[in-house]
């Protein structure tokens, strides 16, 4: 028996060995090979080390973003495979693990709306892309239950978001690479954005790349207050300045906006942050004024030829409004054929630039006011936990982060990139788990 083991054992090594052969002579990018082999190590470490699977899988997320370039089958790109990986080992994670909760108290609304997503396939004129975005949805959700069932202390919760804060390091350097290079995404043809270049670092788009700073952003305020080491501040604040610096050069507007009324957000309730926010907002100022009106220009004065991106997004959000939701105005048209939908209805081939407009569109009134209410749901109960000073910093900033999603949502497609809304779900689970351990235990955050 133990030497047809040995057989099968020296079957499978030359099988990989041949298939990674093929991999490093074939005609892949270097991106791709290195993405295909370290990927059966992430799934080893998964389930020997649940724990370090998850903050490496987190850690590494910002960076594989390229691999949507890459197609497997049908409409799924490589990128899609880190769906799967995150709905299997939330599975394997849940069945392994005691005590575990499938139903925290702030996904249960995810799950109505997820269910309403199901239902609206029956008005998809895409399938497959419907399915596709399905697993999108599992994966968050999974993405939720990981953050609040692997962290078994506040030390582990916190041990998660500073691997987050950490993941930043690589895509903050080479965005400042492209800054000095000037090797980003090229912004307008015309105005004076013309020829400047717009980082996006190791993300497929600026806009992208600005929201994962905006929470990285936030969460060095965290840090800041549970954080007391001078060498680790000395890092924060490094990568701090790294991600504003960046944040300005993506030239996102609605992100700006955004991440500085978060800021406001959690210093309302932070008093020690009002004077920070007043000295950073004199350097910068002065500093990064004219990057600011380079922006602000293009709402001043669009150009003679097209339109700016503000009256792109009233113009197809009014056209979505009039003339596409009235076909299908309590399920919508399917999860993920926003586009589609708006290349039938609108003068656009583009997706909406509005996550509640998407929402709407694709899942109807029944899918809005669930997801509505699953937000609203959130933000009264880290709300409440800050007004009765449990956890008071870190429901502060939780909130903040959450303030973030709310306002870009406005303007950009938050909810469909993974990279963005899998973070937010994610620290939203680590929320509700700290909030959970503090309520039960009765005690604070100390580090």
């Amino acid at each position: 028996m133990n030497t047809v083991k040995n057989i099968l054992k020296f079957g499978i090594i030359l099988l990989l060995g041949f298939i990674a052969g093929q991999i490093a002579v074939g005609p892949f990018s270097i991106y791709l090979k290195i993405a295909i082999f370290i990927l059966p190590i992430i799934g080893i470490l998964l389930f020997l080390n649940p724990m370090l699977g998850f903050m490496i899988l987190l850690f590494i997320r910002p960076l594989v973003d390229p691999l949507r370039g890459y197609y497997l089958v049908g409409g799924l790109n490589l990128l899609g495979v880190f769906s799967f990986i995150n709905v299997l080992f939330a599975l394997y994670v849940l069945i392994r693990a005691q005590n575990v909760r499938l139903f925290p108290e702030n996904i249960k609304w995810f799950y109505i709306y997820l269910f309403i997503a199901v239902l609206s396939i029956a008005n998809s004129s895409d399938i497959g892309m419907s399915f596709l975005f399905l697993m999108k949805l599992i994966s968050i959700i999974a993405l939720f239950l990981l953050a609040y069932n692997i962290p078994e202390s506040l030390d582990d919760a916190l041990k998660i978001i500073k691997v987050i804060f950490l993941s930043s390091v690589i895509p903050i350097a080479y965005g400042i690479y492209q800054l000095i290079t000037g090797v980003g995404v090229q912004a307008a043809k015309l105005g004076l954005l013309e020829g400047v270049s717009r980082i996006q670092s190791t993300f497929s788009l600026s806009n992208g790349f600005a929201f994962y700073l905006g929470i990285i952003i936030l969460l060095f305020v965290l840090r800041q207050f549970y954080l007391h080491r001078k060498a680790e501040n000395a890092v924060n604040i490094f990568i701090f300045t790294g991600a504003l610096v960046c944040l300005v050069y993506t030239y996102t507007r609605v992100i700006w906006l955004s991440t500085l009324l978060s800021l406001g957000c959690i210093a309302v309730f932070e008093k020690k942050l009002r004077k920070w926010l007043i000295i950073l907002a004199l350097i910068c100022i002065p500093l990064f004024s004219g990057e600011i009106l380079k922006r602000a220009d293009d709402l001043i004065n669009p150009p003679e030829y097209g339109t700016n991106s503000l009256e792109f997004r009233l113009t197809i959000t009014k056209e979505l409004l009039f003339n596409a939701v009235p076909k299908h105005p309590f399920l919508g048209f399917g999860p993920g054929t926003s586009e589609d939908v708006a290349s039938k209805y609108t003068k656009f081939n583009i997706v909406p630039h509005n996550d509640y407009i998407r929402v709407l569109v694709e899942t109807g009134i029944l899918g809005f006011t669930v997801y509505l209410v699953f937000l609203g749901k959130i933000f009264f109960y880290l709300l409440g936990l800050i007004r009765r000073k449990v956890n008071f910093h870190a429901n502060a900033v939780f909130l903040g982060i959450l303030m973030l999603y709310l306002i870009s949502s406005m303007g950009q497609n938050i909810f469909l990139y993974i990279s963005g809304s899998g973070y937010l779900f994610v620290l939203m689970g680590l929320a509700q788990k700290m909030n959970d351990i503090s309520e039960a235990d009765k005690e604070e955050i100390s580090v």
